[in-house]
């Protein structure tokens, strides 16, 4: 053996162990094993096969085939970094097709609540690491190819084959064999190939949409049992049940809480509570708020696109039937968008309409405080009214906060707020910091909501305050995730009776539940609970419109209008 061809393959052998360990690796994990690269890469055997079989023109053409290759390769391994980072933050599993979309929206978020020279910064960084990577596993497949270009034809693409065979068969499902990384090449094909099952998948969906409109038409005409009540459903962004289950945060929000309940029990409101399950967790807001104006469990971005095109009157829509006045106020959404449309509100006020003069607290463009005074100073007293407004002061990220004001008089035209433009809680991503940030946000979000009621509800009103899902934080183990806390507030006594026999318990703090209803049942607790017609169990329909044998499983996939990109 030649000096020459020895160093090849030692140079060969070096770049396949980079772009093992590179696919072998499990980044980002919590905790970080380095176990994890002495597996064997079916990516980088399939990396290695190609290169061995790939023909040999011109330079020119060899950089080029090669540069491209290691792109792809880069790209498979972002695949591979999202399958295990997205379960840590959203605890749903990573889907290509639906997630990939979302990207904009991730800029849009870096763009909104980062400086801007931290925003260029993170930009140029970014985009210089991807091409730099690119550029090194690029020279790694040279190097096996030179490597492979040394040996006998015959030799090289015998080995080159058997790199495929083996490569294809750890690839295949339904899980990695012993001893070998998980594969993105073969997760990235059977993604694939799930999409010849959408038709079926539309299919169920319609008819979960037509059941849900059926038994709904039941039940209509619908709220004679309110007499005619005003009605707000008030969303507080990224709210769980961990906020009141995690040892980090329950003694926080418990305390801060406890004044506020002592003070709508001396005002005579009666308050119950309950743990109800979102269709989504870390994000994907509007997931939370088309399961509740549709009363269908809306857990996938496909169900939510077909919404438009259902015979589903939204919840709004109902309440318009019953002659009731309908405001959405939506001040996260800086544009609006065609969907809008489907949930039925004659008004809706986006960012701009609310005439606020105030500085934006990261994500959040209006605060919540100043958002709930606008609403209540056009609505307070008014009778046939339904309210439904989307809070934001408490989206990730955690860093700049709006305090809440005890001086309700004082928020004028959001001015005052330029004092705390600079108020902030911990940005740093260590975990004790991160929750104390979102403890202090949720906190201000909450005292808000029900400052509100202590401010502006005055007799018969109904309040239902409700998390859309919870943070991207880390969840302890025996909280779900998925679960919300629920709040109806209110003087009159027999509006708590629907609630109360759906399980709903006095007091703020909402009792665990190893299994609690869907947020979408919501919907019929408010149709069935207050209509004359005989309230009958939520249909089939309400349940679950996952469509698992579609790529319905997959992560919602933001539009423009929605109020809520993915976290960053």
């Amino acid at each position: 053996m030649s000096t020459a061809r020895a160093g090849g393959g030692w140079a060969g052998a070096a770049a396949f162990l980079f772009l093992n360990a590179l696919f072998a690796c499990d980044v980002p994990a919590d905790p970080w094993s380095p176990a994890s690269l002495a597996r064997l890469s079916p990516d980088a055997l399939g990396l290695l096969g190609l290169v061995g079989l790939a023909a040999r023109p011109g330079p020119r053409s060899r950089r080029l085939r090669l540069a491209l290759l290691a792109a792809a390769a880069v790209a498979l391994r972002l695949v591979r970094c999202a399958d295990t980072a997205i379960p840590l933050y959203f605890h749903r599993p990573f889907s290509l097709a639906m997630d990939l979309p979302r990207l904009p929206d991730l800029l849009r978020l870096i763009a909104l609540t980062a400086a801007p020279a931290a925003a260029a910064g993170l930009a140029v960084a970014t985009a210089g690491a991807a091409v730099l990577l690119v550029w090194v596993v690029s020279r790694a497949l040279s190097r096996l190819e030179e490597a492979a270009g040394r040996l006998p034809p015959a030799r090289a693409s015998r080995l080159a084959a058997a790199a495929l065979a083996v490569a294809v068969a750890a690839s295949l499902p339904p899980s990695a064999p012993p001893g070998f990384a998980p594969a993105a090449a073969g997760r990235l094909a059977r993604e694939i190939a799930r999409l010849a099952e959408l038709p079926a998948a539309r299919a169920e969906i319609t008819a979960r949409f037509d059941a849900a409109a059926r038994a709904a038409a039941a039940l209509r005409p619908a709220f004679a049992r309110l007499e005619g009540a005003a009605v707000y459903v008030v969303f507080v962004e990224s709210y769980g049940a961990n906020a009141w289950f995690d040892p980090r945060l329950e003694r926080e929000i418990r305390r801060g809480l406890e004044a506020i309940a002592a003070d709508l029990a001396a005002s005579g409101f009666r308050v119950v509570s309950a743990l109800r399950r979102a269709p989504t967790a870390g994000g994907g807001s509007w997931l939370s708020h088309a399961s509740l104006a549709s009363g269908v469990r809306i857990d996938t971005q496909l169900a939510h696109d077909l919404l438009p095109a259902s015979a589903l009157v939204p919840l709004a829509g109902c309440f318009r039937e019953a002659g009731y006045r309908t405001l959405r106020a939506m001040p996260g959404t800086r544009w609006p968008s065609a969907e809008m449309g489907f949930f039925g509100f004659e008004e809706t006020r986006t960012a701009a309409d609310f005439g606020y003069a105030g500085p934006a607290f990261g994500f959040s463009p209006v605060p919540d405080q100043y958002v709930l005074e606008w609403v209540g100073r056009r609505t307070a007293g008014t009778e046939r009214v339904f309210v439904e407004a989307i809070l934001t002061g408490s989206h990730t990220p955690f860093d700049r906060r709006a305090p809440y004001l005890a001086d309700w008089e004082a928020i004028g035209d959001g001015r005052i707020y330029r004092a705390f433009e600079s108020a902030g809680g911990a940005a740093a991503a260590e975990s004790l910091a991160a929750h104390a940030a979102y403890g202090a946000v949720l906190l201000d979000s909450l005292q808000a909501v029900f400052g509100f009621a202590l401010r502006h509800l005055r007799g018969n009103e109904l309040l239902i305050v409700l998390g859309d899902h919870a943070p991207p934080l880390e969840i302890p183990a025996g909280v779900d995730p998925f679960a919300v806390p629920v709040h109806v507030v209110t003087r009159r006594e027999p509006f708590l009776a629907p609630f109360a026999a759906r399980g709903f318990r006095p007091g703020l703090p909402p009792r665990p539940s190893p299994d609690p209803p869907g947020l979408e049942s919501l919907f019929w607790d408010l149709l069935g609970g207050f209509s004359e017609a005989a309230a009958e169990a939520a249909p089939e329909a309400a349940g679950d419109v996952s469509a698992s044998r579609s790529p319905g499983r997959e992560s919602p996939a933001a539009r423009p209008g929605r109020e809520d990109p993915p976290p960053g």
